[in-house]
């Protein structure tokens, strides 16, 4: 290796200079010759390119030209070389434009976003007629790829679910567009999924906006709207969205032939009974273990401020046991009430009602704790009165605590939702977000990441893409190998700990 050089641009070796010099040279004499200005006509050029037509005597060279890669239905690359260095790439001009809208939706960006990366890259910024025309194209698209999902996992799900009858249980979750205060809920816009148990994929989604632009701006300038497909549909407040969302849903997937029986959420009391006055009173409400855990861990806290033993190490141990148990006595009410009852003396050292399947000081009672304090039981008679007080409410609850369900998958939904629809910005005037929205419904049923994009580019028309394909399965692997080591005992104590 030479030796290196400190330059303006920083530490290269002398071969590296030379390289640099060289190239250097070589583009100066490209720029400088003429020679290979040819007339058009002597060059093979595809007839589909009108627009490199011209009546000028002088053109570029376009004899090293490589076209858009060309795939067959096998995936298989058609074009004349895989090297993107050589010559000049010629795309069509109207799929630049598709595709910038596609990207736009998948990445969660908007007009400004668009024209900024443009400009910086030199390239001539687009209209928002031309964004708003393009964006409508391209989401129809979006939305029967993720309609023609939805069938699909729907199909699927009563396969799976059927052990003899057609019944179905899925999880349903709202998310809005706006952030909450804690008191103030008054987002424009809101969605809400509903995700089969069994497949873990979006069955049914609906969206809600209380706002229309093309309205909204008729309204101020005191003329009559145009005749426009009207983006509003929905009048009430934004915490009203949720229920009127689930029961549309479940009112749509019971008239395609699939049986909700049981729909797992939160402890919003108001989705069940809608559901239950507006479509079927038998309806079974499975609690959400996450929505569930939440109350206690408060509570704790709460006895914090009137047991100074509590701390926040002891409230972590105890939370810890509460979901073992929960997880042990799934299915079970009986050995959860067991294990409650326990709960509120075994911290103390008191192991009579302790289980052997979880208890180790049963086996042995000399041994630490290994979470609480100095590795000794807890001494605070006041507490332990507390704390059987709080869980004989839960003791009464057993039948729920027995049959949770989970609707992480909806709030992971919720999250690519955000991703394509950040929540500093409003599409809800448009079909925008309704678009995003869709794009995250075909991501989480067709594939990870970019994956669901090879799909639209073929319903569009256009090819598939080579690169596009090789980056969705990239992810795909990615996001493989994530939920493989995340399902593994190593990681979940990990997370515990």
């Amino acid at each position: 290796m030479g030796k290196l050089r400190l330059r303006n641009n920083g530490f290269r070796t002398s071969k590296q200079e030379r390289k640099l010099v060289s190239i250097r040279e070589g583009q100066r004499k490209r720029y400088c010759e003429e020679d290979h200005h040819q007339d058009l006509a002597s060059k093979s050029v595809h007839a589909d390119h009108s627009y490199a037509v011209t009546s000028k005597r002088f053109v570029p060279d376009i004899s090293n030209i490589v076209h858009e890669e060309v795939l067959d239905n096998d995936g298989n690359n058609l074009t004349p070389t895989d090297d993107w260095r050589v010559g000049r790439r010629v795309v069509e001009l109207d799929v630049i434009a598709d595709h910038l809208q596609q990207s736009a939706i998948d990445l969660g960006l908007g007009e400004h976003q668009i024209n900024g990366l443009l400009s910086i890259l030199n390239i001539p910024t687009v209209s928002h007629c031309m964004i708003d025309n393009r964006i409508r194209e391209v989401g129809d698209v979006i939305e029967s790829v993720a309609d023609e999902s939805m069938e699909e996992w729907t199909e699927k799900e009563m396969t799976r679910e059927s052990d003899g009858n057609d019944n179905v249980t899925v999880s349903v979750d709202a998310a809005w567009q706006r952030r909450g205060s804690g008191r103030s809920y008054d987002s424009l816009t809101g969605h809400c999924s509903m995700i089969g148990l069994k497949t873990g994929k979006v069955i049914n989604y609906k969206w809600r906006s209380k706002a229309c632009r093309i309205c909204q701006r008729a309204e101020i300038s005191g003329n009559i709207p145009r005749v426009h497909k009207c983006n509003k549909n929905f009048t009430g407040s934004a915490k009203a969205m949720e229920p009127d969302m689930v029961v549309d849903m479940v009112k749509e997937s019971r008239s395609k032939g699939a049986n909700i029986t049981a729909i797992i959420g939160d402890e919003d009391t108001t989705t069940i009974a809608r559901l239950r006055a507006k479509v079927d009173p038998t309806i079974v409400k499975l609690s959400d273990s996450n929505h569930m855990k939440k109350p206690i861990r408060n509570r704790l806290y709460e006895l914090k401020n009137k047991h100074s033993t509590l701390s926040p190490k002891v409230i972590s141990y105890i939370m810890k046991c509460f979901n073992y148990l929960i997880a042990q006595g799934k299915g079970q009410p009986k050995k959860i009430e067991e294990n409650l009852n326990a709960l509120s003396k075994h911290p103390f050292g008191d192991h009579s009602s302790c289980s052997t399947d979880w208890c180790r000081f049963i086996a042995d009672p000399s041994i630490k704790y290994k979470s609480l304090p100095y590795g000794k039981p807890l001494q605070d008679k006041a507490l332990q009165e507390s704390l059987t007080t709080l869980f004989q409410k839960y003791i009464l609850n057993s039948e729920k605590l027995a049959n949770l369900g989970s609707t992480q998958s909806n709030e992971s939904f919720n999250k690519s939702v955000a991703a394509k629809a950040p929540k500093n910005r409003f599409y809800g005037g448009s079909r925008s977000l309704a678009y995003r929205v869709a794009a995250a419904v075909a991501q989480k049923n067709t594939g990870h990441n970019c994956k669901y994009t090879v799909d639209v580019n073929v319903s569009s028309g256009l090819s598939p893409g080579l690169y596009t394909r090789k980056l969705a399965t990239l992810r795909d692997i990615q996001a493989r190998k994530r939920k493989a080591v995340a399902i593994t005992t190593e990681a979940k104590l990990r997370e515990l700990h």
